[in-house]
């Protein structure tokens, strides 16, 4: 896994199989943290620019006009393993209590 500082949000496509959506007021206050605090949490996305674990903070980011944001890029993955992984970020967010 290598980290990048400033990753080109339009490098980055969205994972087919993501099933998190959130709400408009949701997102706005997704923007409105990112706008005080920063990306706290990076984006991971997989050596092809396949977005594993950021939809909604990159959607927040896009929407700001931002154009780069820190991120992970994993190594070589298999479909299944991007899936189980995206499944399990999910899961892990929202025990922690991240917006839905």
């Amino acid at each position: 896994m290598t980290f990048y500082p400033e990753y080109a949000i339009a490098n980055m496509k969205p994972a087919p199989y993501n099933p998190r959506l959130i709400d408009e007021h949701s997102l706005d206050r997704l923007q409105e943290s990112i706008r005080e605090l920063g990306l706290i949490k990076p984006v991971i996305v997989t050596a092809n620019g396949t977005l594993l674990a950021g939809h909604q903070r990159t959607r927040a980011m896009q929407a700001l006009g931002l154009t780069h944001c820190p991120d992970f890029v994993l190594g070589e993955v298999s479909t299944q393993d991007e899936i189980r992984f995206n499944q399990l970020h999910n899961s892990a967010d929202l025990e922690l209590g991240e917006a839905v």
